[in-house]
């Protein structure tokens, strides 16, 4: 029988780098099994204002076994604001935070902010699932995988930055986030799975920067607000609605970014033979050139 116990700050389970098999339990219960004298591997687990992390290293050497560490759960299920650190000291040695683990601040009814640092790559499924209270996610660019349900259920949730490295916005991301009135969608997203923003009911604007459509699954917008605006790169309208995007499921219509505000885009097919158009200083032309703002029956619209 082998019983991992250090100080207070931590309990840890261990396994042979040899593959035998070994049965273990962590949180402080004993465990059984087999083991050849040789390394072993070994996991800890850390407290940090009541964020628990797990972090894995060699024993008896006390040397990194993995390059991250990542934050497994929290302590106090009724944490209001969670500062995660960027990286763990463990016996000397810095494992740098990479991952936010499966179900961590799962059905948090109190967590109204997180701040996630720069080192994080990965945010596992139903990582914040069910935090009804949470209003504020400060949110790297370095996350290259937010997982399923990650957000679903946090329902006071009012806007959103997809990080600009994230290609696929996976199931049900932000399911039943009935909050939720901005999203921003980075120009390298390929891909929104079903459900992802099914039941976001108080959406006003859907902003996507990819200059072609994302492909989409039928049903990621299930349940969707009845007012939302998408908008759209500059030019790529046609191109959206072909691929799907349409009036039907964005109730509030199709901008474009990059137009200035209050200027309607247009297109001219041909010269018009009268001067019913006017440059921004009152001067008339019957010859709208293409990329430029004009005045035309008391609007200003940018020609393309």
């Amino acid at each position: 029988m082998c019983v991992i116990k250090h100080n207070d700050m931590f309990l840890g389970q261990c396994y042979s780098r040899t593959g035998l098999a070994i049965l273990f339990a962590v949180f402080g219960m004993s465990m059984y099994g087999q083991y050849t004298p040789s390394e072993l591997v070994n996991r800890a687990y850390v407290t940090k204002k009541d964020v628990v992390y797990s972090i894995q290293y060699s024993y008896p050497s006390l040397m990194p076994s993995s390059r991250v560490c990542e934050v497994f759960s929290v302590e106090n299920r009724m944490l209001t604001s969670a500062l995660l650190v960027d990286s763990v000291e463990f016996y000397g040695h810095f494992w740098p935070l990479g991952k936010i683990m499966r179900n961590a601040f799962q059905n948090c009814v109190e967590l109204e902010t997180v701040k996630i640092p720069t080192s994080v790559k990965t945010i596992d499924e139903l990582a914040f699932q069910g935090c009804t209270k949470l209003s504020s996610v400060e949110m790297p660019s370095s996350v290259t995988i937010l997982g399923k349900y990650a957000f679903s259920l946090c329902t006071q949730l009012v806007s959103f930055t997809i990080p600009s490295q994230l290609s696929i916005i996976q199931e049900g991301t932000f399911y039943g986030c009935s909050g939720l009135r901005r999203v921003t969608i980075p120009i390298i997203t390929k891909t929104i799975s079903k459900y992802a923003f099914k039941g976001c009911t108080s959406m006003d604007t859907l902003i996507v920067y990819c200059k072609t459509p994302p492909s989409k699954d039928k049903e990621a917008f299930n349940g969707f607000s009845d007012h939302c605006v998408l908008m759209v790169p500059l030019g790529k309208t046609q191109a959206y609605r072909n691929a799907g995007w349409t009036e039907e499921i964005f109730k509030g219509g199709i901008r474009e970014i990059g137009a200035p505000e209050a200027i309607q885009p247009v297109k001219v097919r041909e010269r018009t033979g009268s001067a019913t158009w006017h440059d921004l200083e009152g001067r008339p032309t019957a010859a709208p050139r293409k990329g430029r703002i004009y005045i035309k029956d008391g609007r200003k619209v940018l020609v393309r």
